[in-house]
């Protein structure tokens, strides 16, 4: 009876199960940044506070609820290990997903699988399904969108549309970048319906925009009606994370433009050539001189394989083969070229168009004559084989472990004086280092911000005597002792502005425990002095010092 139940279970089914496992058995150490603020969020803040992200409005609240569900059933449930699980499961259900969309394109199971392995094995698929971060679920979402248009049902079903198109705008409200599908996925419902529905298209598009319109609004509305809600702060709410002249390709500071940004990115959405902690700790893009051929190697591939797969499309008779080759086609170079003029680097964005990518390169191998595919299978199973056992060996297994965060270890020393009745001060530049000692540390961390912008709204210096008071009085009242490290009181007392006078400083309230003031602000001439510690750790390479000061 039990060998009856297994076989019932697909191809597709086996191997996201197996991915499934191997995600939930080695989690990540090396926690984004945005994971940890999540894990925080989760555990000691409502989820109405700071909880609206323009950039992924929804996934708070979801995940608070989500959350809340579980930690009644399991009371010493941690954030941090829920989202990881939560991640892992999403990016088994997405294999599955990939698989079943592929089945639909009529591929074998041989090719079904193994593009599902390279899917799973990419580094910055892999990675993430083993962090506490958002990027897999939102796109487990587009991929049911998908599979959603590409069932009969949609094109004869006027509230199979809506519906679909809502969902779509759920996804976008999960991360914004989601909402970018609803291009390729019109294209393809023109390019198969022809002209003459329109009107199908046109349901499907206002049904997203309808939600995503209506969902902003609102919310900007709704927790925000304190802080002047004009039009002018709206856009500037909603567009906070996009003005940085850094974000874009065509700026100087990312070194050799666009093309090499994007090679860099999109090789590092497959291989794990440099370790993340590159990112996180060294504030570099990890350039590395011996992998650089990799980069050109791997982008002209792609390039090649991309002229191929347009002359597959424009060989192909069946209308039904052309049309979805398209759509694929579309998917891919809409994502493509928005990562590589938009934060090229982050190959994280690239989760979208992986998918896509590998359905062109299966198309592909799939168009070839029989004898030639005969020669490509047993090369491709050691080719696999080998990208699987690369990025395990480079990236996933060496993240698992706690040794290779430093400021995990950090942590445990700032522990060794430190209480839970502390808070610990940095700069900006260790945001990274706070998030992580506010969560896994016995005290709490603040970060300082050097500026009065808070997610596009503006501080009147006007207002800065009130929530001075406010923070110095939380500080004293909160906090037995108060830490700072060598490089946040250096930061704190040389803040100067265009005039040369010293600038208040500033501690970004985003994700901070509560209660506190909406804006917390302090004058470096409040901060005194008191005495040091020094604490070292061999893999950062840095001295640290950390002073015990008094605020008055």
């Amino acid at each position: 009876m039990q060998g009856g139940w297994v076989k019932r279970i697909s191809p597709e089914g086996i191997a996201a199960i197996l991915f499934g496992i191997l995600y939930i058995a080695l989690p990540t150490k090396m926690f984004y940044i945005d994971g940890v603020y999540y894990a925080e969020h989760l555990e000691n803040i409502p989820f109405h506070v700071n909880g609206f992200h323009p950039h992924h409005l929804l996934y708070l609240p979801v995940m608070h609820f989500l959350y809340d569900a579980f930690h009644t059933v399991i009371p010493h449930l941690r954030a941090m290990t829920f989202l990881l699980v939560f991640s892992a499961v999403c990016g088994a259900v997405t294999l599955f997903a990939f698989g079943v969309f592929l089945r639909k394109l009529g591929h074998s199971v041989f090719t079904r699988l193994s593009a599902m392995i390279l899917l799973g094995s990419a580094y910055t698929f892999w990675h993430h399904a083993t962090d506490a971060n958002i990027y897999i679920p939102a796109h487990l979402l587009v991929l049911v969108v998908i599979l959603l248009v590409f069932s009969d049902s949609f094109f004869k079903s006027k509230s199979r549309q809506i519906l679909t198109g809502v969902l779509l705008a759920f996804a976008g409200l999960i991360h914004q970048i989601a909402l970018v599908a609803i291009i390729p996925i019109s294209l393809y419902i023109i390019a198969r319906e022809g002209r003459d529905k329109f009107n199908l298209v046109l349901r499907f598009i206002v049904s997203t925009l309808l939600v995503v319109f209506i969902a902003y609004p609102t919310v900007f509305a709704t927790y925000h009606g304190d802080v002047s809600p004009t039009t002018a702060n709206f856009f500037r709410w909603t567009g906070a994370f996009t003005k940085a002249p850094h974000y874009f390709s065509f700026n100087q500071e990312h070194g050799g433009g666009i093309v090499q940004t994007t090679e860099r990115g999109h090789t590092n959405a497959f291989f794990a050539l440099k370790p993340l902690e590159v990112i996180l700790f060294d504030n570099t893009t990890g350039d590395n001189l011996k992998s650089r051929r990799m980069y050109h190697y791997l982008f002209v591939l792609t390039l090649f394989s991309l002229a191929y797969y347009i002359g597959v499309i424009i060989r192909t008779k069946d209308a039904g083969r052309k049309s979805a080759g398209m759509f694929i086609l579309f998917l891919f170079m809409t994502y493509f070229i928005l990562t590589a003029v938009f934060m090229p680097e982050n190959h994280f964005y690239r989760i979208f168009y992986l998918p896509a990518l590998i359905a062109i390169w299966a198309g592909s191998i799939s168009s070839l004559p029989k004898e030639y595919r005969t020669v490509l299978k047993p090369l491709l199973v050691i080719a696999l084989f080998a990208f699987f056992i690369s990025n395990f060996t480079k990236g996933i297994y060496p993240e698992a472990k706690a040794s290779s965060n430093p400021y995990l270890q950090m942590t445990k020393q700032i522990d060794t004086f430190a209480t839970e009745n502390d808070v610990v001060m940095f700069p900006l530049k260790d945001r990274y280092f706070a998030g992580i000692y506010r969560y896994f540390g016995k005290g709490d961390a603040l970060h300082i911000q050097k500026g009065t912008f808070f997610i596009g709204i503006d501080l009147m210096y006007s207002e800065i005597g009130k929530y001075e008071n406010e923070t110095v009085k939380m500080l004293n009242d909160r906090y037995e002792r108060i830490f700072a490290t060598h490089e946040a009181f250096q930061s704190a007392i040389s803040s100067r502005d265009d005039a040369g006078d010293i600038q208040p400083v500033i501690f970004t309230p985003n994700n901070y425990r509560l209660p506190h003031p909406k804006f917390m602000v302090v004058r470096p001439n409040r901060f005194e002095f008191v005495k040091w510690h020094k604490a070292w750790y061999e893999r950062t390479r840095r001295e640290m010092y950390y002073m015990e000061v008094e605020v008055e």
